[in-house]
């Protein structure tokens, strides 16, 4: 029962913690909106039948039964209603439309780099340098299972990561291992080998193999200042849109698979899950992942999306006159139906890796 309890709290936990991110986001075109003179009809939380409202000025601020997403109904963005009014979204300059369309993205971006930052400060878990040897490599000879690496090439290592960073310095060079085995503290050397294997998106590379794979330890690092947890959030942030973008790049020329790097709604709550049960800095560090990957999602130029959005004002900009709403809506239409079957396709993948 009480695990029961625990699984149930964890998924209540992950539903709020995701509409926290949509409300995060939905701020930023409201906080926008509001302060650029653009008139805002209905600032919800959640969809279907209301719950609760009240209204302040123009706005209707609702709370919706289904917590799976909200909406600010910005006038002039949608639809023509309103178009001739001077609060119209249609009325302000390029400039100022463009303010209101992107500030949902910088929302979740501030966010994310703040709680990084925050868990960067507290010490993030990491993987021990522990080692587990794979069979039939290099390493299988001279590692035993549990061996703990204190050094590579003598630069001194804490963590896994570490250790990841050494290897790829290597270059096919023998390594110079000092590690702990049994209580025994002695150095071991490995030659490296050139093998076709699987990179993390899927893809078929070149690399150099010495045969160590994490034995799944974990540990808490220390927290670290506040100036260098900044800096290692920016990193982070940066990293998350570069392997984003380098995945789709891959994923269009088949050097990359969809399941590698496609996760749906199925799989967000069930690692949400995971995480609420596991601490709340585990859990705030997800939702920093989670509003990074929304802010990259929404900065894409797909039409019925904020990038799209943006797309539209560039396109503006060149032609000197904006689309039609009837074309604009019919383009969106279309993308909205494609999105759909992406969001279904990224469920069959979700529900493949869980059922596994």
């Amino acid at each position: 029962m009480s695990n029961l309890l625990s699984t149930v709290l964890g998924l209540v936990i992950a539903f709020l913690g995701l509409e926290f991110l949509i409300f995060i986001h939905e701020l930023g075109h409201f906080i926008a909106a509001k302060r650029s003179g653009v008139g805002v009809k209905e600032f919800s939380l959640g969809f279907w039948k209301k719950i609760f409202g009240f209204k302040i000025g123009e706005t209707e601020y609702n709370l919706r039964l289904i917590p799976l997403g909200g909406y600010v109904n910005i006038e002039g963005l949608d639809s023509e209603e309103g178009a001739e009014s001077e609060n119209s979204f249609l009325k302000k300059s390029k400039l100022t439309r463009l303010k209101i369309i992107v500030a949902g993205v910088v929302f979740n971006l501030i966010f994310a780099i703040t709680a990084l930052t925050f868990v960067n400060m507290h010490g993030t878990k990491q993987l021990k340098p522990t080692v587990n040897p794979v069979k039939d490599t290099p390493a299988a000879s001279v590692f035993l299972a549990g061996d703990e690496i204190k050094s590579v090439n003598g630069v001194q290592v804490t963590s896994w990561n570490d250790v990841s960073l050494q290897l790829q310095k290597s270059d096919g060079q023998p390594i110079t291992f000092t590690v702990i085995s049994h209580g025994i503290v002695k150095d071991v050397v490995v030659t490296p080998v050139k093998r076709e294997v699987e990179d993390e998106l899927g893809g078929k590379v070149q690399r150099w193999v010495v045969g160590i794979a994490p034995a799944g330890d974990i540990f808490l690092a220390p927290g670290q200042p506040i100036d260098q947890a900044f800096l290692g959030s920016l990193k982070m942030t940066k990293d998350c849109y570069v392997l984003t973008y380098t995945f789709i790049g891959k994923l269009f020329v088949k050097k990359a698979k969809a399941e590698k790097g496609l996760g749906g709604p199925v799989l967000i709550i069930s690692f949400m899950t995971v995480a609420a049960k596991d601490g709340f800095f585990t859990f705030l560090y997800l939702l920093a992942v989670i509003s990074l990957m929304l802010a990259i999602m929404n900065s894409m130029p797909i039409p019925i999306l904020d990038g799209g959005h943006a797309m539209f004002i560039g396109l503006e900009a060149v032609r000197g006159k904006p689309l039609k709403k009837t074309t604009e809506r019919f383009i969106q239409t279309i993308f909205f139906y494609l999105l759909i079957l992406l969001m279904l396709y990224t469920i069959y993948l979700d529900v493949g890796r869980l059922t596994k």
